[in-house]
């Protein structure tokens, strides 16, 4: 048997490629044990890419020899039935500064090649405790020790050369503690496996309880990204991430970057995890986020800074309109639609730190001519969409989403909500939900505003109320009237005609006066001039808004007035009736309907409707309006 060193020559490329969590591994094992130990090296049987470590624990060793043992033979074999796995080598260590094969090295690296047919060469580095000499095919290991690496090849069929070799080090191991570090939290975790072409190590990373970011490469990082998938275990449920990977980026930094909030600084490292949703923060609130699925991204203190610069500019433009007080103010607001997430969007852009939205319903491509939403929102809950569209413009708003029908919510859920919050904005066509809001509202002293829009938008009403005004129920007790045989064509029996074609910028126009009334509302006793504008109101509280030219019941009012035409508004006085069961000489406490059958809430209806029949024929119609000014088979006109 002959071999030959040949240390002189210039490194050999083995082809091999090592995972720098496979070093890790050595300086846990081979590293913390006395010398003349060692272990297996497996990785890729189709490539030279080497992704663990087994560490002989059964191994016959001395103070000068190591002979691998058969249960590590096992283990490989093992390894190699189970995964993606094939024997690349046998590392083991040796005393002082040796850093060389020895003789019986030699005899060793030669049987393995014997007892592997299928291997051409394999690789044996040797570890160091003594640094010895500096050499081309040496480097430190992380936990200390030196490794030096040597290449193992047949020559002949009883010879081996023996050649220095550097292999390619993945840094993935490095890269993904920079983001731990970072971030404080503790070390990956690190597995090794295959993702069914290629053998790969998975970098498993608690960003806290409920997240678990897990990023798995291949021996072709980092020129290509790693496979993140973020696991939410409350959820269970599994989200792919897109990482923004750029080839031109410094490759320590790129994994880090490709995780990064995409307009954050290229060496920041002082970071926090926010979540957003295509690369775009959208909050830092962790609840929301697992709520709305949302990836976490990484951000450092330029977002933060950002985040503040944003709540400044919301103020910008409105100085002395509105206050910063906003900031802490809640506004519930029923109904997500053309209504509803417009003053939603518009309440946020004026700086409102809070918002609370209820809606069942999921966006339709329909929802897209006059709401906020966008394509990649159909198919979304609204009350998610909509959260997502104010996150977007203020990252610091809070949103809570409630995706039921208020009939639905308990007595209890209902005292919490209404408790909690500054405003109500009531943004559905449901008669019954209207005045649910109204009574809820009023209990609690709450202003509120009820939005409401006529056929095909040429016309709506906004009416706002808070104690000692008149309530919305003793205003539009009339509209039980509405006879039976229309509900088909419309909503709930109210008037409202459902699936309008309409212009958005219509419903737009109407519902503008009402975010203008919650935000003059919500500034009031304060020193902003809009406050002004509720104040001056007095008993005003019903607008009536006529946006097309030809309006009956206005150019009734208005025929005399000169330079009218379009977008012609009344503000009208409405009489309380002293028997209203909201805002009368004797009040009754709110109710849920969460446990009434459809049955109950029915006979009430018509119960309510003949009896106010009944007045309306006894000359108890309220005073501001006619008989005429409705019509169940034209446009249809209400509280005006």
């Amino acid at each position: 048997m002959f071999f030959r060193r040949q240390l002189q020559r210039p490194l050999h490329d083995g082809g091999f490629l090592m995972f720098d969590t496979v070093l890790d591994q050595v300086s846990l094992t081979v590293g913390s044990h006395p010398v003349e130990t060692g272990g297996a090296l497996l990785g890729d049987y189709t490539s030279g890419v080497i992704t663990r470590f087994l560490f002989d624990e059964d191994a016959e060793t001395t103070a000068v020899s190591y002979i691998p043992s058969r249960r590590l033979n096992d283990r490989v074999n093992i390894a190699e039935a189970e995964g993606r796995l094939q024997f690349k080598g046998v590392l083991h260590s040796h005393p002082g500064n040796f850093d060389s094969p020895s003789g019986p090295d030699a005899n060793s690296f030669l049987e393995g090649l014997k007892e592997n047919p299928e291997l051409s060469r394999y690789l044996a580095p040797i570890v160091t405790f003594k640094e010895g000499d500096a050499r081309d095919n040496k480097m430190a290991l992380p936990g200390g020790g030196w490794i030096s690496f040597y290449v193992a090849m047949r020559e002949g069929r009883n010879a081996v050369r023996i050649e220095r070799t550097m292999p390619d080090i993945i840094h993935f191991g490095r890269d993904c503690r920079v983001i731990t570090n970072c971030l404080g939290l503790p070390d990956p975790v690190f597995v090794d496996g295959d993702n069914g072409d290629h053998s790969t190590v998975t970098a498993r990373i608690a960003l806290n309880e409920d997240l678990e970011l897990m990023l798995t490469a291949d021996g072709s990082y980092p020129e290509k990204a790693p496979l993140a998938i973020l696991h939410r275990s409350s959820k269970d449920l599994t989200t792919q991430l897109q990482l923004r990977w750029s080839a031109t980026d410094d490759p320590t930094r790129r994994l880090l970057h490709s995780l990064m909030e995409r307009e954050s600084a290229a060496d920041q490292l002082t970071l926090v995890v926010a979540f957003g949703q295509d690369g775009k923060v959208l909050t830092l609130d962790e609840k929301r986020a697992i709520e709305l699925n949302l990836e976490p991204i990484i951000v450092g203190d330029d977002f933060l800074a950002r985040m503040a610069a944003t709540e400044a500019g919301l103020f910008a433009r409105s100085k002395g309109l509105l206050s910063e007080t906003l900031r802490s103010r809640t506004v519930l607001i029923n109904g997500a639609g053309s209504v509803g997430s417009y003053v939603a969007e518009q309440l946020v852009r004026s700086g409102i730190g809070s918002v609370i939205l209820i809606d069942p319903d999921t966006v339709e491509f329909a929802n897209l001519s006059r709401t906020v939403y966008t394509a990649s929102d159909v198919g979304s809950l609204k009350v998610d969409a909509l959260s997502r569209r104010l996150m977007s413009i203020s990252p610091a708003v809070r949103t809570q989403a409630l995706p039921v029908n208020l009939h639905d919510i308990s007595h209890d859920e209902l005292s919490n909500l209404f408790t909690s919050v500054d405003f109500v904005v009531c943004a559905v066509d449901d008669r019954r939900a209207q005045l649910l809001i109204n009574h809820w509202a009023y209990h609690y002293k709450k202003p509120s505003v009820f939005v409401g829009i006529y056929g095909g938008a040429k016309a709506g009403e906004v009416f706002l109320t808070e104690p000692p005004l008149t309530c919305y129920n003793c205003a539009t007790q009339f509209r039980n009237e509405i006879p039976q045989e229309t509900t088909t064509q419309t909503d709930y029996g109210t008037g409202q005609l459902v699936a309008e074609v309409a212009l958005g910028i219509d419903i737009q126009s109407i519902t503008a006066a009402s975010v203008r009334m919650v935000l003059s509302r919500l500034v009031k006793n304060q020193e902003s001039s809009l406050a002004e504008f509720v104040e001056g109101l007095g008993s005003k509280q019903f607008m009536l808004m006529s946006v097309d030219p030809r309006n009956e019941l206005i150019d009734s009012v208005m025929s005399e007035t000169p330079g009218q035409y379009g977008y012609r508004t009344i503000w009208l006085g409405v009489p309380r009736k002293p028997e209203c069961n909201v805002c009368g000489e004797n009040p009754d406490p709110p109710v849920s309907t969460a446990h009434i059958s459809i049955g109950d809430i029915k006979e009430q209806m018509e119960l309510a409707a003949q009896k106010e029949h009944e007045d309306s024929k006894a000359g108890e119609f309220p005073e501001f309006l006619s008989e005429g000014n409705y019509s169940s088979n034209g446009e249809t006109y209400y509280g005006s």
